[in-house]
């Protein structure tokens, strides 16, 4: 009698499971090479984030008042909680006025008190920068060099370390690109992350109006383009709205054309402005930073 052919040969699949295994095992050095190269990657983009925060705290702990923020302090914060909602004023910066007023409460009177919101609004813009730039660059030289470029400028670490609503503005701001290019990826199913943060840097400074404006702008092309639903737009557009609405419209409602005195005449000047700063006339990190 013949034997069975299913036991005289060996399962079609055997010889196949043993080339996977013996893959898998040629596999493994590459495997744990990457993971150890994905590890020193991390370690080196948040190594960047606590020196870069760490000049922040020696900035804010070390620095003399400027003129902004004792302007800030004498007229909003010194008195009630009231100062910050029912007077405006274009050194009002309002989100940023309450949590300084926040902080002087809990830490007392004090530069550094006056400055704690911007550090961990630092902290905030670092981390939004450092996950941008792991979503956006495949490269790890490119993701170190865009994380300092984002929080090397020397503008920025004025606004990272000072008692004004810009560090704020500016960390809602990359929050919100940052959540806008993962919905664009399709990482994100609604636009409300985005346009919570929207709310956050308008908030925190309307001067950030215009680039808010701008990315909703894009938004609206992009999904027309595509040809996808407008709905999560028109939610993103109503919830910010709202938040900012309800945060600004007693402020805003004391306004009036003399508050709006700070800023450029032109486009030309406003550009020249941040480039002078960045470039030229920063003081650098350890400096005394301006006004």
């Amino acid at each position: 009698m013949k034997k069975s052919s299913r036991t005289r040969h060996q399962p079609p699949y055997a010889a196949p499971a043993r080339t996977s295994v013996v893959a898998a095992q040629r596999q493994q050095p590459q495997l744990h090479s990457a993971a150890r190269g994905s590890r020193l990657e991390h370690a080196a983009g948040w190594l960047v984030v606590i020196c870069i925060t760490a000049v922040n705290v020696y900035r804010a702990a070390t620095q003399s008042i400027v003129g902004d923020e004792a302007f800030t302090y004498f007229w909003f914060l010194q008195g009630s909680w009231l100062d910050i909602l029912l007077r405006y004023d274009a050194n009002n910066h309002v989100l940023y006025s309450l949590l300084a007023k926040a902080s002087i409460g809990l830490s007392g009177h004090s530069d550094f008190s006056i400055r704690a919101p911007a550090i961990l609004a630092g902290i905030l813009y670092l981390i939004a920068a450092l996950r941008l730039a792991r979503f956006l660059f495949a490269s790890t030289l490119h993701r170190i060099l865009a994380l300092l470029l984002l929080g090397g400028n020397p503008l920025i670490l004025d606004f990272l370390s000072l008692g004004r609503g810009y560090g704020l503005a500016l960390a809602g701001l990359l929050w919100a690109l940052d959540e806008a290019v993962r919905f664009l990826a399709g990482a994100r199913k609604s636009l409300s992350g985005f346009a919570a943060w929207c709310a956050v840097a308008i908030c925190a400074n309307l001067t950030l109006l215009a680039p808010v404006a701008a990315c909703f702008t894009v938004l609206f092309l992009w999904l027309r383009w595509a040809g996808r639903r407008l709905r999560p737009w028109v939610q993103a557009l109503l919830l910010c709205v709202s938040i900012c609405a309800g945060l600004l419209a007693l402020p805003l409602s004391r306004a009036n054309r003399g508050h709006f005195y700070a800023g450029s005449d032109t486009v030309f000047e406003s550009y020249a402005s941040i480039a002078r700063y960045c470039l030229s006339e920063a003081s650098g990190p350890w400096g005394a930073g301006i006004a």
